[in-house]
């Protein structure tokens, strides 16, 4: 993906995304669907490899990276915006805010909790709601590990928390924000837009819910294995979710796509429930139809 997207001229063309198995053979499948699986193949990876962080993510530098590579990222961003209405929602919202807009609207101290891991983020909120309660020798290994270099009590806690968050979500990644700014301010995506990016992006088990086109008058064991499958997708946890709507329909954010489910039975009574506009799963219900 990033050696194709060095080459600013794929920005005005057409693209077909071809997904390759392990074992080196071309898997099954063309149109908008391959090239969203495609798209959040890149960022499952490109997360993995290229950033830090817990819940939002940070990239990181890397000696590999040069400005060639990093421009090509922001351009997979724009293609895959413009092309199929996804965004890397993962990434932190304020380094896009920053490369936009120039400015950021978000809360850094909020963001830094879910950047930080669950331990220090604990930490951070205790520090910061009750100061006297928290415990200074693991407060005081979060600075050091965060270079910290001020004295903090009760009455500073608050804006050296805010002057740690930028340093790591704003400052360390400034060379990639740079590399990314050209390109993403073309897509002239307002605050506004932004914020509404992630908010209705993020995959939940009552908005999948709400993507599910079921069948009228249905069957008994048609409703029952409806029910399953409903309950399945409640259990489901943050990377299930995402999991379950790759499945469905190449992406793992919400981008407003239905899944159709579909009944077809066997002499063995199985009930397969697809979605018409990509892949297809199977769930075979007990029932004796």
């Amino acid at each position: 993906m990033i050696i194709h997207f060095k080459d600013p001229n794929i920005m005005t063309v057409d693209i077909d995304a071809i997904m390759v198995l392990d074992n080196g053979k071309e898997e099954a499948g063309e149109g908008d669907g391959v090239f969203r699986d495609c798209i959040t193949q890149f960022w499952d990876e490109f997360y993995e490899q290229c950033t830090e962080g817990r819940i939002f993510k940070v990239p990181v530098l890397r000696h590999d990276f040069q400005k060639e590579e990093w421009k090509a990222v922001s351009r997979i961003i724009r293609k895959g915006f413009e092309v199929s209405g996804y965004w890397p929602i993962s990434i932190m919202p304020a380094i896009f805010e920053e490369c936009i807009h120039g400015s950021i609207e978000s809360s850094l101290i909020e963001l830094f909790s879910d950047y930080l891991p669950e331990m220090e983020s604990q930490i951070v909120k205790k520090a910061i709601s009750n100061f006297n309660d928290v415990d200074q020798d693991d407060f005081l290994e979060f600075l050091d590990s965060h270079s910290c270099r001020k004295l903090v009590n009760s009455e500073n806690v608050l804006p050296i928390i805010g002057e740690l968050a930028h340093k790591e979500l704003i400052q360390q990644p400034r060379y990639v924000i740079e590399c990314f700014r050209s390109e993403l301010r073309q897509l002239q995506v307002t605050p506004g837009k932004l914020k509404q990016i992630y908010q209705e992006m993020k995959p939940t088990p009552k908005e999948i819910l709400k993507s599910l086109i079921v069948p009228e008058n249905m069957k008994e064991a048609e409703r029952l294995c409806t029910g399953f499958l409903k309950r399945y997708i409640k259990d489901l946890d943050g990377e299930k979710q995402k999991a379950f709507l790759r499945f469905c329909t190449g992406s793992d954010v919400l981008l407003g796509m239905k899944i159709t489910i579909e009944f077809f039975f066997n002499l063995k009574g199985s009930h397969t429930v697809t979605n018409s506009s990509y892949m297809w799963a199977s769930i075979t219900n007990s029932i004796n139809l």
